[in-house]
């Protein structure tokens, strides 16, 4: 039982109270959808992580992380979230296309040395 806060005030939500939504969309297919979703809206190095459950009282999603990736490196880091409808595969959410090019550049930053010494090291092999 859980208590919520509403407009009318506190009240409670028995889980029972919670229909249950079929679960269509697994997780390899919501990563799928998010890499779809990165590749139509975001430069490259950007590509979908592992996905995670999230449930709600009515509908649950999975929350897909948007990480920046490079060849030869792999993920650098997080930039974004997607939200993908685990009933339907729609992407019903997203960490603003522009916060996440801001957040890439943010870990480029960070991480530039890193970045640099392991093209630097297959271009001198």
């Amino acid at each position: 039982m859980e208590i919520v806060e509403t407009i009318e005030g506190p009240h409670l939500i028995e889980p029972s109270d919670a229909r249950a939504i079929p679960m269509r969309i697994d997780a390899e297919t919501a990563k799928r959808l998010a890499n779809r979703f990165i590749l139509e809206n975001l430069p490259d190095r950007f590509c979908a992580g592992t996905p995670r459950f999230l449930q709600f009282p009515l509908r649950s999603v999975w929350i897909v992380p948007v990480v920046l990736s490079y060849p030869r490196i792999g993920p650098v880091g997080q930039a974004g979230i997607a939200a993908i409808d685990t009933e339907t595969g729609s992407v019903v959410g997203w960490t603003p296309l522009d916060e996440m090019k801001k957040a890439a550049e943010a870990i480029y930053e960070r991480k530039k040395a890193d970045i640099e010494a392991a093209f630097s090291s297959t271009r001198n092999a």
